[in-house]
């Protein structure tokens, strides 16, 4: 009986680092930009803090549904590139349906996160504090559709092999995040001073320009090239 086929193989074990290692050292860049937010909003009170953290909560409880719907993308691609995937294997269809669903997420997404206010006053929250976290909130939903378009770019990297280019653009938010966070809380850099929205006010503008820009200038995912 041939049992080699239910023992790790050195080839399996090194295509299974190649595609983990970059997906854990990105996820370490993650932990920094929220540790990073955390300081920094830290700095202006323990008020701040907790309004962050209300809005957040409302906010990832979207996105976990949002990823949940595109996780699909990674089993398609996945399917449709195999154990390789050289360019001309690459399911740009696939893709570019991962973008249309992203769009179609951040509408109805963006109009719960609008109502935060509301929502957490309905909840029984401290107004003042639903207040802070609807100003916090106002900011952040601009950037809803380069998040989940940037996820859904994840997914098929993920399953393409490719885990580099997310860690590449992690650690390139970590960077903006650092620097913009810092000057748009606190008014440097020449920055306006906004205080706690500042710390998702930046995010509109890089999750575009570091996430979404970075993968679509990686694949072109918008060629003209016939489908692959």
């Amino acid at each position: 009986m041939n049992t080699s086929s239910e023992f790790l193989t050195v080839s399996d074990l090194r295509a299974t680092l190649n595609t983990a290692l970059p997906l854990g050292f990105g996820y370490i860049g993650t932990m920094l930009i929220g540790m990073t937010d955390i300081i920094l909003l830290g700095r202006l009170g323990a008020d701040a803090l907790a309004a962050a953290g209300l809005a957040l909560s409302l906010c990832n409880i979207l996105m976990l549904f949002g990823w949940g719907m595109l996780f699909p993308m990674m089993v398609l691609v996945s399917r449709r590139c195999g154990a390789e995937c050289p360019r001309s294997r690459i399911p740009f269809k696939i893709i570019r349906q991962g973008l249309w669903l992203s769009a179609i997420l951040s509408l109805p997404a963006g109009i719960i996160l609008w109502n935060t206010v509301s929502i957490l006053m309905l909840t029984g929250q401290d107004p003042v504090l639903a207040r802070m976290a609807g100003q916090y909130m106002d900011y952040y939903l601009w950037s809803l559709f380069p998040l989940f378009g940037r996820a859904a770019f994840a997914m098929a990297l993920v399953a393409m092999h490719r885990t580099g280019i997310i860690a590449l653009v992690t650690w390139l938010e970590v960077g903006i995040n650092g620097i913009l966070d810092y000057g748009l809380i606190f008014g440097k850099f020449g920055l306006p001073a906004m205080g706690m929205a500042g710390a998702r006010g930046w995010q509109a503008s890089s999750s575009m320009v570091s996430g979404s820009r970075c993968f679509f200038s990686a694949f072109s995912v918008f060629s003209d090239s016939s489908e692959r």
